[in-house]
């Protein structure tokens, strides 16, 4: 079921209710779909995720409706619903919000947000005073009030937000913002916790930054600090211009990391993508569902593990070492001094590539092409073909062997054992050792 489907099913199980009570759930499920799909999700998994049109209103009315009503929902429950808004739901109103508090950054060495809705954006300027600004207006039948709150005790400024809750039920929307400016002399620990909202920051230099939101998205620009960790439960989380230790986990959600310059990043996404564009420093990125795509990585280390999706890498100078459950893993212009790749559902595939190499893969293909070969080979494919091309000036001492399949080469070697199934020589020297075994696949040592 897509977003049009989903959203007039419901629509037409609503049309007895007030045309203002209909608008108002069509809205907010219209907005879970709007969320969802900037995150990346489709259609169909998103209404999957919502439940049923019948089963939603079933739902919601359960808790107001005695049991007979229950029984007759088609005649009754759709019948009742808006003397229930009426009776029960209380009048709506506007109100609009425009709070300020102001505090000397000179007193402070930490700052606290929890926060459970508003966006909150983080403002870099030139000034003595650190201050906050909560604004926006909500639309409600229930929240009488929100207030900001905060207080400073041992150096520590609190910020939060007090919601006063009348009597109602359902009818809710609200457009807030809590813009936070801190001074360029700010320095210190910026600890930020949402239940549902985004964040957006840029031009920060800190010791410790860290973000907890449940749901709401990251966005992050220019920030320097000694360390940092960006959690997303629900919502994709974007960081550019980075400088220092650094941490960030999705649950569902993905992850893109720009212009990186870390001691140490690591990247987690239970159920999303990751992608890094040019990062200098240690890696380590995990996926349990999703891609894993890098461009421009400098590293002592890169490490990734992906469960089900494919790893592709383009220029890259470091270590290596690639795992993945089901996806192929593909390289393109590396410069490594140790690589490993294994993938047991997948191709492995490697252009351009300078380094030793050791790929394992149990179904599918290991091809591999050399820029310059001074190094050590071992690969191994169970049911699949190795297809290895090296420059002509190569030079190396190969074993090779299948047990289905043929072994071909247009390297001038000097045999010292060959049959049909295995074969073993030396080309010029034996300073470099190739060693290629498949089960079920061909053998090719191709001169480039």
């Amino acid at each position: 079921m897509n977003k049009r489907v989903f959203l007039d099913q419901l629509e037409k199980l609503l049309q007895d209710l007030p045309k203002e009570v209909r608008e108002d759930i069509l809205y907010d499920y219209d907005e879970h779909f709007r969320v969802a799909l900037e995150e990346g999700k489709r259609e169909e998994e998103i209404a999957k995720s919502l439940g049923m049109p019948e089963e939603i209103v079933k739902e919601f009315m359960q808790g107001y409706l005695d049991e007979p009503q229950q029984n007759n929902k088609v005649n009754s429950l759709i019948n009742n619903l808006g003397e229930i808004f009426q009776n029960f739901g209380g009048e709506r109103k506007k109100h609009m919000i425009d709070q300020k508090e102001k505090y000397k950054v000179d007193d402070l060495k930490r700052i606290e947000i929890d926060s459970n809705s508003p966006l909150i954006k983080i403002h870099n300027f030139d000034g003595d005073e650190v201050m906050i600004h909560l604004h926006g207006e909500i639309e409600s039948n229930f929240t009488k009030k929100i207030m900001l709150q905060t207080n400073l005790i041992n150096g520590g400024l609190q910020i939060s937000l007090i919601r006063e809750i009348g009597l109602g039920f359902g009818i809710h929307r609200e457009k807030l913002r809590l813009d936070l400016y801190l001074p360029n002399s700010y320095d210190q620990q910026l600890l930020i916790t949402t239940t549902s909202g985004s964040v957006e920051a840029q031009e920060l230099n800190l010791t410790e930054f860290s973000i907890d939101s449940s749901s709401g998205s990251l966005r992050l620009d220019y920030i320097r600090a000694k360390e940092s960790r960006f959690k997303a439960n629900s919502g994709s989380i974007k960081l550019k211009n980075y400088e220092g230790e650094l941490e960030v986990v999705t649950h569902s959600g993905s992850i893109k990391v720009e212009a990186i310059n870390a001691t140490k990043a690591t990247l987690t996404a239970k159920s999303g993508s990751i992608e890094i564009v040019k990062l200098n420093g240690e890696v380590v990125a995990e996926t349990s569902s999703g891609s894993i795509k890098l461009e421009s990585v400098k590293s002592l280390k890169t490490i990734l593990k992906g469960s089900s999706g494919s790893i592709k890498i383009n220029n890259l100078i470091g270590d290596l070492e690639g795992r993945t459950h089901s996806g192929s893993i593909k390289v393109e212009s590396a410069l490594t001094q140790n690589t490993y790749l294994k993938s047991i559902s997948g191709k492995i595939q490697l252009t351009n590539f300078v380094g030793n190499l050791m790929g394992e893969v149990t179904s599918g293909s290991i091809i591999a092409e050399y820029k310059e070969f001074r190094n050590s080979i071992n690969l191994t494919a169970v049911s699949g073909k190795i297809d290895l091309t090296l420059p002509k000036e190569a030079q190396f001492i190969i074993n090779a062997k299948t047990t289905s399949g043929g072994i071909k080469t247009n390297f001038p070697i000097t045999l010292t054992h060959a049959s049909r199934r295995s074969m073993m020589g030396v080309v010029g020297n034996d300073e470099n050792k190739i060693n290629l075994e498949t089960v079920s696949g061909s053998i090719k040592i191709n001169q480039k």
